[in-house]
């Protein structure tokens, strides 16, 4: 048992510094600023460098644990809409998943649902938004999904019925 714990503790680590090592080779000189105050950190969402906008979705989330704030889930969702950057879009639309797992936070399952069914999105983005709305509709992780993907363009294949009632509900 005890193996697997250590096991499971190392992983964690290795994440972790790959997250860190992330953040500072997007947000660059940015860095020291996003890693020591919280507010300065939820405040570079709105930094018109992407790289900084990247890191500071990625910090946010996973060293100063602002799932549950409110003005950090906004502002993801604000940038899942109508970022320019698919970098950006796609550590945005992960948080969200992350950040509201199992809450069936409706809002966010609207907009996840709308650029999952949007066929002139790009395939990632498209997927990436349906493990998030799975998440938080589901409480399911990508441990426990298994994808069909279709042969020509590696779509995932979701479930029309799902995307069909949480955009019911957005729409009636």
């Amino acid at each position: 048992m005890s193996n697997h714990i250590d096991e499971w503790a190392l992983q964690c680590k290795e994440a972790s510094d790959l997250m860190f090592a992330m953040a500072k080779h997007l947000a660059g000189e940015h860095y020291g600023v996003l890693i020591a105050d919280k507010d300065s950190c939820v405040s570079a969402l709105e930094d018109p460098d992407s790289g900084v906008r990247s890191a500071a979705i990625l910090l946010c989330k996973d060293y100063w644990h602002c799932g549950t704030d409110e003005g950090f889930i906004g502002r993801c969702s604000k940038i899942v809409s109508v970022d320019p950057d698919r970098g950006c879009r796609l550590n945005a639309i992960d948080a969200l998943g992350f950040c509201l797992r199992g809450s069936a936070h409706l809002v966010a399952l609207a907009t996840l649902a709308t650029i999952a069914a949007d066929a002139s999105e790009c395939v990632r983005v498209r997927n990436t938004a349906y493990t998030a709305l799975l998440e938080i509709r589901c409480g399911t992780t990508m441990k426990t999904m298994t994808w069909d993907f279709s042969e020509e363009h590696k779509l995932v294949v979701m479930d029309g019925d799902i995307l069909a009632d949480i955009l019911n509900r957005k729409t009636g």
